[in-house]
């Protein structure tokens, strides 16, 4: 059976170590991905580039060229105001795909004015509002509109081409050196990939490191695009955690548990940072009391953090994702239809809030007093029980034409 995780146990000085056969290597025999795929880009030619880059670099040897393109200096790739012309239909030959794609990707206007000041640099005068008295400027009052925008259409195809993929570049590196942190997300070069236990094309579940665990087979869900929050996921992951949410839920009930999902994304001065959903499971009666017991914490943390102070009650059909607008940070916690969500206006909000709760529910030591209890074999016997169990419940079989528990 190609889908099951191999074993080798043998016995040395009277102790008995279980090799495993990595998750990784079943999801390859099954063609779901190649183990010389590199995690880290080491070549300009291996960076995963998004937005226009994507777009336009792959066409970059075969678009043509205008004479703009081969001037120098600062002229180069900048079109007169006459030459401009030609290029407004370029918007008019795109597919819908490539439409929906740069709408995606579309620069907000604070962004572009934030981006026309720093090139200016020590040449921004903030002559914009210099005619305005101290209550602001007023409807009918002129305002220059032209550092937000863009100038895309005083480029070449060529010179917009090459200006955003460097960007994109830049921005890759800066990714890199926070995303190397996120060991739990496969796309980063730290990923401890023993831990992953199934692989959807969107999302993936991996165990939690034991001495950061509230209970045993506490995991998380993850996504393989980068997210900075579920909030902020696209549609089709979030139609595979739900199909995750449901398998797992049916797993833990073969052992008479139920299970809660959680999330707590704190504010912070960037978005690099990768998701990752708590999956906990939890004894059947603490799950029907976690609205009790959420409710109450929740009001007192409100009271204490000066947090936002309204409870937005979830249900099967609206997620997180309908409740909390894209960029706020918030805390959620979800049990068999039904949970509540919350807005975070504090920075002292805790990030094991969700565990710290459910460990004075549970009457459990918090997850902090367990730090330096790592397991000495990685947990690799942990991930072993695991896969075992959920193999009956794998719903990803059926991406490769496979039954489940097959």
């Amino acid at each position: 059976n190609n889908n099951k995780v191999s074993t080798t146990t043998t016995t040395t000085d009277g102790k008995t170590t279980s090799r495993v056969t990595s998750v990784l290597d079943a999801l390859e025999q099954r063609g779901r991905i190649q183990s010389s795929s590199p995690l880290k880009a080491t070549r300009e030619e291996d960076i995963v580039l998004v937005g226009k880059a994507a777009a336009t670099c792959s066409t970059t040897t075969t678009m043509s060229m205008h004479r703009a393109d081969f001037k120098r200096g600062s002229r180069k790739g900048k079109l007169k105001p006459s030459q401009q012309q030609e290029y407004d239909t370029s918007e008019k030959q795109m597919t819908i795909q490539q439409m929906i794609q740069e709408e995606k990707n579309i620069v907000s206007m604070d962004e572009q004015y934030a981006r026309n000041i720093s090139k200016l640099g020590s040449r921004y005068k903030n002559n914009d509002l210099s005619n305005f008295d101290k209550s602001g400027a007023d409807e009918e009052d002129a305002v220059d509109t032209t550092l937000f925008s863009s100038g895309d259409k005083k480029l070449t195809q060529m010179e917009l081409a090459q200006r955003d993929k460097s960007r994109q570049i830049i921005n890759q590196d800066k990714i890199s050196s926070i995303t190397s942190k996120c060991w739990w997300w496969m796309n980063s070069c730290n990923f401890e990939k023993h831990r992953l236990i199934a692989l959807g094309d969107y999302v993936s579940l991996v165990l939690v490191p034991s001495h950061l665990t509230l209970v045993e087979y506490q995991c998380w869900l993850v996504p393989i695009p980068h997210c900075e929050s579920f909030v902020s996921a696209e549609d089709e992951i979030w139609e595979e955690i739900v199909r995750f949410q449901s398998s797992l839920r049916r797993m833990f009930a073969s052992f008479g548990q139920g299970v809660l999902f959680s999330e707590t994304v704190l504010p912070s001065q960037n978005n690099l940072w990768q998701a990752r959903m708590d999956v906990i499971p939890v004894p059947k009666n603490v799950e029907l009391d976690a609205e009790i017991y959420f409710k109450s914490s929740l009001m007192e943390m409100a009271e204490e953090w000066g947090t936002h102070t309204k409870l937005i009650r979830m249900s099967s059909q609206k997620k997180v994702k309908n409740c909390i607008p894209k960029g706020f940070p918030y805390f959620f916690i979800e049990w068999n239809n039904g949970g509540y969500c919350q807005i975070i206006e504090s920075s002292n909000f805790s990030k094991s809030f969700g565990v710290d709760t459910l460990a004075g529910t549970m009457e459990l030591d918090p997850v902090r007093f367990k730090k330096g209890m790592k397991a000495k074999d990685g947990d690799r016997s942990l991930v072993l029980k695991l896969c075992e169990v959920w193999k009956n419940f794998d719903w990803t079989l059926e991406l490769d034409g496979a039954g489940v528990g097959a």
